[in-house]
């Protein structure tokens, strides 16, 4: 037995135990929260690590690092392991957003609100365990609110410190998850030495923790806890006096009319709080935050009924601030919410008010474009009729340039052309270079799709011209011209084109929306030019950002492509599963992702052998009312030929829409739309490619020569 007092004994026998054991097979041990852990655990854990040599042992330790205070022994070990070459570290950083969207769906069962994403994401610090809590709590949007299990979790740092310094971390709380220490000396009613020791304790007690010249709660969940805390008269008095010091310029080089809005709605000042709430929304306006400007618009819309002089105070009236507000959830990526209020706005508005309500019938057909829901062309032909006798003017010359788009989204050109022409020559009879520009954008587009291309060119050129000065039509000049240029092939001006557009987006606040289809236009050459590492970070990239499905649509397909291509079908299978519902509602409005999603469901279910659901996939391109689309034709047939040789190989029976089964009946339908796409820059390549998928004397794609010429 080993001798009393001696623990390098006791150690010895337990590494002698595991090695006996390790032999046998192998071990992983284990041990999380060392932080907790007394000296005694610590010693013998830092022996077998030391000692340890011949075992097939691996331990895994995990820590907070957050708790390790000054003079904690885990602090003078650390630096002892990562000396060791034995021992990997790894750091566990935070969730991403686009991360917590994904555990709060496991969670929920269901895919999650944006909104209620981002408020799980701002609460929590993209914190696990947190994420986890919260979540299960029905309440959790609501700031003040919290399970009572993670309550007693957040408040038992706070609850060990000294009343003084719990009642000066109420203060803080007030003033948000980050205060200035000059706008904390404002507001405190007490000896500026009574902040300095409170904030001592509460660092070394990790509750607070210094940057640079504020103090900033560790979690914003403490904060959040904290501040739940305060009795009814410390909430008035202390959102208050926060309020009037930020208006008198405490803390801050300018005035931020955000923080004025939140304290006076946490004071109960529904006058102040309407009033600064507009003023906020005008600031982050102007600055391209429109997820701030939305979220202030929806705040005053709130405050309006208890506001009695409210239309004098906002300066324009509740439809009319119900409209701005959506413009800006829109451009904040939250069409959806913008869609709600819009509705209300109409159902507000006086049908002798004709221009206001043709505005908001065409903002209402942009936002349902954008969540890829129909009505869009219903309600803008509705917008004409409403114009009808009415002099020309730029809201009548939009409506239709925006008319003219969706045509060409869902492939009926020749419609699109001719609206087109009637919105330019509307908007050059008003002056407006912009609408101009968006005219012959849109036209030139609908000419290049159905083969004029010359003229389709120069018209994009003559929008890029049109468009100087104005960010908004720029910006679609952007996301055309890259757009055709990828379907002509031309993938290096393509990448060049969509980059400039790109930075454009971010620079105005539109990343989530214009941006986003930008960065899609972006990658797709990256892809066909090689440059896969490249494509692969900015499709990740891009993605994280959450676009609504008029925007991502794109961007979920080129993954898709980029999931395949890598070899992972499984992954592709499961991540067509989870969004073949949202994709399904662009389908019903945009030719381009009808065809192009159909092209890679049809590869994947090819690559798992199941060609009925692959033919039932790419069958679409031989209905009656397809129309043609040669940048997107093309690719679909040559996967269609290569489903038709497969069947042949493994003599599976496959159909037509007339119920026809004979193979060479199939090829020839393939051929007549092949021939109608023969004029395209590419059609000589695809051409190649569906010549050798059906080649050879069985037509089952096995004639080297056809494969050595594509």
């Amino acid at each position: 037995a080993p001798a009393r007092g001696r623990p390098e004994y006791l150690y010895d026998g337990v590494a002698v135990a595991l090695e006996n054991v390790s032999h046998e097979h192998p071990l992983v041990i284990v041990i999380e929260d060392l932080q907790w852990a007394d000296q005694a655990t610590l010693g013998l854990l830092r022996f077998l690590v030391r000692v340890v040599e011949h075992g097939r042992i691996l331990f895994v330790f995990s820590y907070r690092s957050d708790d390790l205070r000054r003079g904690h022994p885990l602090r003078a070990w650390i630096p002892e392991l990562d000396r060791s070459p034995r021992v990997s570290r790894r750091d566990l950083t935070r969730l991403t957003k686009r991360q917590v969207r994904q555990l709060v769906g496991e969670i929920l069962g269901t895919t999650p609100q944006t909104h209620d994403v981002d408020v799980v994401f701002e609460r929590t610090d993209g914190v696990p365990f947190l994420i986890e809590e919260l979540v299960d709590f029905d309440g959790y949007e609501n700031s003040d609110c919290f399970p009572d299990t993670l309550r007693e979790i957040l408040l038992a740092r706070y609850d060990t410190l000294s009343e003084p310094t719990q009642r000066i971390l109420r203060l803080i709380a007030a003033g948000g998850s980050r205060v200035e220490h000059s706008l904390l000396a404002a507001v405190y009613e007490g000896d500026g030495d009574d902040i300095d020791r409170a904030a001592r304790e509460a660092v070394l007690g990790s509750v607070l923790v210094i940057d640079d010249t504020s103090y900033a709660f560790r979690h914003a969940l403490v904060r959040d806890a904290i501040h739940e805390e305060l009795l009814p008269g410390e909430r008035v008095r202390y959102h208050s006096q926060y309020a009037r010091a930020l208006e008198a310029g405490f803390g801050t080089a300018c005035i931020p009319a955000t923080e004025i809005s939140y304290h006076w709605m946490a004071a109960h000042d529904m006058r102040f709080a309407f009033a600064s709430s507009l003023t906020a929304m005008a600031q982050a306006h102007k600055a391209f935050a429109y997820d701030t400007a939305s979220r202030m618009g929806e705040r005053a819309l709130e405050l309006w009924d208890q506001v009695p002089d409210a239309e004098a105070v906002a300066g324009r009236s509740r439809v009319a601030l119900l409209a701005d507000t959506a413009h800006d959830l829109r451009n904040a990526g939250e069409s959806d919410r913008a869609i709600s209020l819009v509705d209300e706005a109409l159902a507000g508005s006086p049908p002798e008010d004709v221009e206001r309500l043709a505005r908001l019938m065409r903002d209402k057909a942009s936002y349902l474009a954008n969540v890829g829901r129909t009505g869009s062309v219903e309600l803008l032909r509705r917008a004409l009729a409403v114009l009808q006798g009415e002099r020309p003017s730029v809201l009548r010359a939009t409506v239709l340039g925006e008319l003219s788009a969706r045509l060409m989204l869902d492939a009926r050109f020749d419609e699109s052309v001719e609206i087109a022409d009637e919105a330019f020559a509307e908007a050059r009879e008003v002056g407006s270079r912009a609408r101009m520009s968006v005219a012959a954008n849109i036209r030139g587009m609908s000419l290049i799709t159905r083969g004029e291309i010359d003229r389709g060119l120069a018209d994009l050129a003559e929008a890029g011209e049109l468009a100087v000065g104005d960010d908004s039509a720029r910006l679609r000049y952007f996301v055309n011209m890259s757009d055709a240029m990828n379907i002509l092939g031309r993938f290096d001006d393509a990448v060049r084109i969509a980059q400039e557009g790109v930075e454009g987006a971010r620079s105005r606040g539109v990343e989530r929306t214009s941006g986003a289809m930008l960065m899609s236009n972006t990658i797709e050459p990256l892809f066909a030019l090689g440059d896969w590492r490249r494509a692969d970070e900015l499709l990740d990239r891009a993605l994280e950002l959450d676009p609504p499905i008029g925007f991502s649509a794109h961007l979920q397909r080129l993954k898709l492509w980029s999931t395949l291509w890598g070899g992972d079908v499984v992954a592709a299978e499961s991540l067509l599963r989870g969004w073949r519902a949202p994709l399904s509602l662009q389908l019903q409005i945009d030719a381009q992702s009808r065809l192009g999603l159909a092209r890679v469901a049809g590869e994947i279910a090819l690559e798992r052998g199941n060609l009925l659901e692959a033919w039932s996939e790419v069958r679409g391109v031989l209905s009656a009312d397809h129309r043609p689309l040669p940048a997107y034709d093309l690719p679909l047939l040559a996967v269609a030929a290569r489903t038709i040789a497969r069947a042949t190989v493994d003599d599976i029976p496959i159909a037509a829409a007339d119920g026809s089964t004979d193979r060479a009946h199939l090829e020839s339908k393939l051929r007549d739309v092949l021939g109608r796409s023969a004029d395209w820059p590419t059609a000589d390549a695809y051409l190649a490619v569906f010549d050798a998928e059906l080649g050879g004397a069985s037509h089952t794609g096995n004639d080297p020569a056809l494969w050595e010429a594509a």
